[in-house]
């Protein structure tokens, strides 16, 4: 039992270094307008979460994002597919009205039309653009799936 309860402590004792970095990226109840550069103290946080095991420090900084969300950093992997900023919650889009006219039963919009950050699929019924399956957003609209939370 002893030995459970020291390799508890020493877990812990290890993990307190980047809780206390997360701590002086985000003050507590801190949320930030916008993503910023991932900074080198949660280079380690992110390859964790997103699989980068293997990746140079370089690639997963130049690759990832953070914010402040209620005083816990978040993370986003930017990508092609992964849009890391704010979510495009508008119900109508003129690309989409266009190409409705254009292809009026259309079953599916893609995506070069209503661009990757959309918070709906769309498809087209009667001419018309219909907007369906809004993606889950968080407090500040970004979209749930791509942020993860740093852990140390």
């Amino acid at each position: 039992m002893k030995a459970l309860l020291a390799a508890g402590g020493l877990v812990l004792l290890s993990a307190l270094p980047a809780m206390a970095a997360n701590m002086q990226l985000c003050r507590p109840g801190q949320t930030d307008a916008a993503p910023k550069p991932l900074p080198p103290s949660l280079i380690n946080a992110a390859r964790r979460g997103f699989g980068y095991t293997q990746m140079p420090a370089a690639v997963v900084t130049t690759m990832t994002v953070f914010r402040c969300a209620a005083g816990q950093p978040m993370m986003c992997s930017v990508g092609a597919n992964l849009p890391c900023g704010k979510a495009d919650k508008a119900t109508s889009l003129p690309g989409v009205t266009q190409y409705c006219a254009a292809n009026p039963q259309a079953a599916f919009v893609p995506a070069y039309i209503t661009g990757h950050d959309t918070r709906y699929q769309w498809h087209c019924a009667a001419g018309q653009a219909v907007p369906t399956s809004p993606a889950p957003l968080d407090a500040q609209g970004y979209f749930a799936e791509y942020w993860k939370a740093s852990s140390p």
